[in-house]
């Protein structure tokens, strides 16, 4: 049925992290959900179990659905702190309907979320070590290309942290780009090498 394939695509999908959480906003895929369980738990003749769970599922879904939407908002605002707090919550209201998965995502995402304050401190540390970086190679000291390498490595991870694809891509080509100005850079050292040695013999 179309509600099986529903559910069965939102457990295959747990570990894409934007997939599931817009499909968490939903209190109709999460009741979905428990009513595939609570099937199981009749068939099981568990029906201490399934009577506990039918209860919970009366309003938890929404709660927790709510919960994803708020938390998401506080992410596209960038109030990273309210946005983790957000997020454990709707985990700790997954729990109560022993949907661990969701529950581990959840969490998981919140401490995720929580550690973006840091990268972007650390961020901007690193934006300013390199602009002094490109600041210097105007001087033509071409070895500092080499340099950057490093920092915009975390750079990339970070970006990649924030899921920023795009200035993921941008910073790909400013580190492709870093490499071939310090193979240039290496090639015109020996170059002023050979030129120097030329010189001491006339």
């Amino acid at each position: 049925t179309d509600k099986n394939k529903m559910v069965e695509i939102l457990k295959n999908g747990i570990n894409s992290i934007l997939s599931l959480a817009q499909k968490l906003q939903e209190p109709k895929i999460i009741k979905d959900i428990l009513n595939e369980r609570t099937k199981k738990m009749l068939d099981e003749n568990l029906l201490q179990e399934a009577r506990e769970l039918i209860d919970l599922g009366e309003d938890v879904p929404e709660k927790l659905a709510d919960e994803v939407k708020v938390a998401e908002e506080f992410l596209k605002n960038k109030e990273y702190r309210k946005a983790k707090k957000s997020f454990l919550k709707a985990s700790e209201l997954a729990v109560l309907i022993q949907e661990e998965e969701i529950a581990s995502f959840l969490r998981n995402k919140g401490e995720h979320v929580g550690r973006f304050p840091d990268l972007l401190k650390e961020r901007d540390s690193l934006n300013k070590e390199i602009e002094k970086i490109t600041g210097e190679l105007e001087g033509n000291r071409l070895y500092l290309y080499d340099l950057l390498i490093d920092p915009i490595d975390r750079l990339i991870e970070i970006s990649n942290n924030l899921e920023e694809e795009e200035l993921t891509g941008e910073l790909m080509k400013f580190k492709n780009n870093a490499k071939r100005a310090t193979r240039f850079a290496d090639d015109l050292k020996g170059l002023d090498n050979k030129i120097k040695e030329n010189f001491t013999k006339i």
